[in-house]
């Protein structure tokens, strides 16, 4: 694989996560050793990113009335010195919960005021669906346009085709620049993302690379093979690979990515990912792995440690790099976590679902304190806060939607199902906040469906007829 292509690769995966938007912990990460890496849920591949990307908005669309929640409106980092504002991130959202504007800001002393610096503006349709994204830069205290985003669906909203734009201030017009194009199987899983590039002097799109898809009996992500378009040869070359392994449990072991070596005509490893859990099932280890081709094996490089409270939420993570000369880890930077219990994270309207590792978190987060190791002392010198208010979530107007109910939820053991075509059957599918296949069943109206073996958690739930989507929604699981 040549360095061109690897670059590609990077940005185009770099690109996906912009669209997504930043972390709000990335306001405060490049305090840091750019070794350090404090993850979200990962998206390593395209299929992945187009999962966890919420361009349906799974997390609102299945309110019947309106249905007061707590909306996120903004992060404020600062330092130990009340004043002393280091970035800000301010959120909008509509009536339907779904993420207007996102804008990022810092702080200026000597103007004595918030300063722009990126801006995200989203359009939805009728469905729910993100049609349109924005992306603006900041010039102090006016915004500049820079990069658009939209997409196309299907009939069953899903998610068909992306096109991004830049924006050209001569001729004062957006031009293409990229395009996705998706294609899914019966089981509406993606098998085929095919990505293209703008010509502008010919004015046609040009392939570049594609990304197929592989899948197991259980629906789960095992391997994912990127190529890269040869012009002159006419022929599919091979880039990168991507596979995955499970624990029982669903939740995603390890993660080996490769690129291909044309010298050696095979896959040469980059990398490698492992999530460790406990009896409770949460994530207490992620492990990142370099490969070192001259020794033939796997190589430390980053770990995080995550500690929890009795309500599952994550109180105490630590980010540590490996000392290859002293052979251990070197702790670099601590994060505590404050929360109100009494705000559970179904009661919440947030930015992004998989964002703050929420699959670990169960109630609202208030405060995110984070300590540098000084000499082997960890010493507090920023921290997040978090600010919410009142928002009423109401439904979208949508006829295609099934008019049902799931209960109880939060469930235990069992939950029970209730439709208004009492004679029809639908497919049940349970997936976790990661979007790994957790269960899949048939129902009926009236139908009990037992999920004792599904560990307590947050899950998103689909509801299919003839393979086409008709609901989602959350379940929550309690034990």
């Amino acid at each position: 694989m040549n360095k061109n292509l690897l670059f590609l690769f990077i940005a185009i995966i770099l690109q996906f996560d912009f669209l997504i938007a930043q972390s709000p912990r990335s306001i405060h990460t490049n305090k840091f050793s750019s070794n350090l890496k404090i993850p979200k849920t990962k998206i390593t591949s395209f299929a992945n990113y187009y999962i966890h990307a919420d361009f349906n908005n799974l997390e609102n669309k299945k309110e019947s009335q309106a249905v007061p929640k707590r909306k996120l409106d903004s992060i404020v980092n600062v330092g130990v010195s009340i004043r002393d504002f280091l970035g800000k991130k301010r959120y909008v959202y509509n009536d339907h919960g779904n993420l207007t504007e996102v804008e990022d800001l810092e702080w200026d002393p000597n103007l004595n005021s918030w300063v722009n610096v990126f801006r995200n503006e989203n359009i939805y349709d009728l469905k729910n669906n993100l049609v349109s994204s924005l992306f603006y830069q900041g010039d102090q205290f006016q915004w500049d346009q820079f990069a658009k985003s939209t997409y196309e669906y299907d009939i069953n909203s899903r998610i068909q085709k992306v096109v991004s734009y830049n924006w050209d201030e001569i001729k004062a017009q957006w031009i293409p620049e990229y395009k996705d194009t998706l294609i899914y199987n019966q089981k509406n899983q993606i098998t085929l993302v095919e990505s293209y590039s703008w010509n502008d002097n010919t004015k046609k799109w040009l392939i570049q690379n594609k990304a197929d898809e592989v899948y197991n009996a259980l629906g789960q992500l095992i391997m994912e093979t990127g190529y890269q378009w040869d012009a002159n040869s006419k022929l599919w070359i091979n880039s990168f690979r991507t596979e995955w392994t499970y624990h029982a449990t669903g939740k995603t072991y390890q993660v080996i990515s490769a690129i291909w070596d044309d010298t050696a005509s095979d896959w040469l490893y980059l990398g490698k990912t492992e999530d460790i859990y406990n009896g409770s099932n949460q994530l207490i280890n992620y492990l990142d792995y370099n490969f070192d081709a001259n020794q033939n094996n796997w190589v430390n490089n980053r770990k995080s440690d995550f500690i929890y409270d009795a309500n599952g939420n994550v109180i105490s993570e630590l980010y540590a790099t490996w000392d290859s000369g002293n052979s251990k880890w070197n702790v670099l930077v601590k994060l505590e976590n404050m929360f109100n219990n009494s705000f559970k994270l179904n009661d919440l309207v947030l930015p992004y679902t998989d964002d703050y590792n929420l699959n670990n978190f169960n109630h609202m987060l208030l405060k995110t304190a984070y300590f540098e190791n000084s000499q082997g002392n960890f010493v507090n010198d920023a921290n997040d806060l978090f600010y919410y208010s009142p928002i009423d979530v109401v439904k979208t107007q949508n006829a295609d939607q099934l008019d049902f109910q799931v209960s109880p939820n939060p469930a235990h053991d069992v939950v029970k199902f209730n439709f208004s075509n009492e004679s029809n059957a639908y497919q049940f599918a349970v997936y976790s906040i990661d979007g790994q296949l957790v269960q899949s069943d048939e129902i009926k109206s009236n139908s009990i469906l037992d999920i004792h073996n599904i560990p307590a958690g947050i899950y998103f739930y689909h509801i299919r007829e003839n393979h086409q989507e008709r609901a989602t929604g959350k379940l929550i699981i309690q034990k």
